[in-house]
């Protein structure tokens, strides 16, 4: 793969679809309660700080990728703990958004669909598109980012008159680890 052909802003893109889509296909952090929102802000800027720490990363070792990156940082033997841990939360992330979306395809498309074919179906789509390269979902990703951050917008607008920030308060109702823990998931 030629890093040079994915840019900056497909790699954001990337990032931030990423963070909205699995943010919104399920909520881990029921035990902040009240405090879910802070949950969340706390989230996000820890995923900012990440993304901004994975920059200057990458500036520093423009030429290697993660796995080449973390055996420079810490060596062969802690490399190949880190690189296992890596991949398999990543292999996890995968299955588990593969469930959520079979299960959202059940629920409000294809209620009588065998869940099998549906779970081959998407199983298949997510081959085919790393089989075409980190271009590809690069590509994809930035073909999605804009009109993704305005429907958002748009709903947050429309919803306004509705909210009432005043549920928002008193804040720091639950525990401070109860709130990290949120964050944290």
């Amino acid at each position: 793969m030629d890093q040079d052909n994915i840019t900056d802003k497909q790699i954001i893109s990337v990032i931030v679809l990423y963070i909205v889509g699995t943010s919104s296909l399920d909520i881990f952090a029921l035990e902040a309660k009240k405090d879910l929102w802070l949950s969340i802000v706390i989230c996000y800027f820890f995923t900012v700080l990440m993304a901004l720490m994975i920059a200057k990363i990458k500036c520093l070792f423009p030429q290697l990728d993660i796995f080449q990156i973390f055996e420079k940082c810490f060596g062969k033997a802690l490399s190949k703990v880190i690189n296992a841990v890596y991949i398999i939360s990543a292999f996890y992330v995968v299955v588990l958004i593969n469930t959520f979306l079979v299960h959202f395809i059940r629920v409000t498309a294809l209620p009588n669909t065998p869940k099998v074919v549906l779970d081959i179906f998407v199983t298949f789509i997510c081959i085919w598109m790393v089989k075409s390269g980190a271009e590809s979902i690069c590509s994809f990703a930035t073909m999605f980012f804009l009109p993704t951050l305005f429907m958002i917008t748009v709903m947050i607008i429309a919803r306004f008159p509705q909210m009432d920030l005043g549920n928002l308060l008193p804040a720091f109702q639950e525990s401070v680890g109860h709130i990290l823990h949120g964050a944290l998931s």
